[in-house]
């Protein structure tokens, strides 16, 4: 197997690696970091703190699910059809959001949900793009034009799963109530 075929089957594998680290620990940073953030940052804490707020563990890893199951998809399409275009434009997206995370890092001063797996992918990412310029796999203007459309794709996405999350969350607590009400009429009659 070649080594470009190795970097593109272990990007879902690197993905989920540092997806772990955010489904576990985002609950309890939302829960330590609430009052910090709105007293710190009071634009930004508006925008997003009462969304990740009502946001459960379980619709959170909805929305890396379906991440996953587009990346894991994109990745077997780019290995059988030779796609490595449409791979390299995801991967671009993720090598930025990984950047986006040591920037908030920085911004913030205090640890955010997967900056140490962040960091560690980054290790993979920029020996997988050492690797794709080296063997002159794209030209730049290639890179820079497939980066700006794999933010555009990684943004859109991000927003999608996350509403796919709420609704999620939605549904959960309509089948729960649902479920309360028949407990309690049953326990009445």
């Amino acid at each position: 197997m070649s080594d470009l075929l190795y970097i593109v089957w272990l990007f879902p594998i690197i993905f989920m690696f540092h997806e772990f680290e955010e489904i576990i620990f985002f609950e309890s940073w939302i829960k330590t970091n609430k009052d910090y953030l709105p007293e710190r940052y009071p634009k930004i804490a508006k925008c997003f703190l009462s969304h990740f707020e009502s946001l459960s563990v379980p619709a959170f890893t909805v929305a890396v699910a379906e991440e996953f199951l587009l990346l894991s998809t994109i990745t077997v399409l780019s290995v059988i059809f030779n796609w490595y275009q449409l791979w390299f434009v995801i991967f671009m997206g993720y090598f930025v959001h990984l950047l986006a995370h040591i920037v908030q890092c920085c911004v913030l001063r205090r640890y955010i949900p997967g900056i140490y797996t962040a960091v560690l992918s980054l290790i993979y990412c920029i020996y997988s793009l050492c690797f794709i310029l080296d063997n002159n796999l794209f030209s730049t203007k290639q890179i820079v034009i497939w980066t700006i459309i794999g933010c555009i794709i990684v943004i859109t996405n991000l927003a999608f799963a996350h509403k796919l999350a709420q609704l999620f969350d939605k549904q959960r607590k309509r089948k729960f109530l649902t479920i309360s009400k028949s407990e309690i009429s049953e326990k009445i009659n």
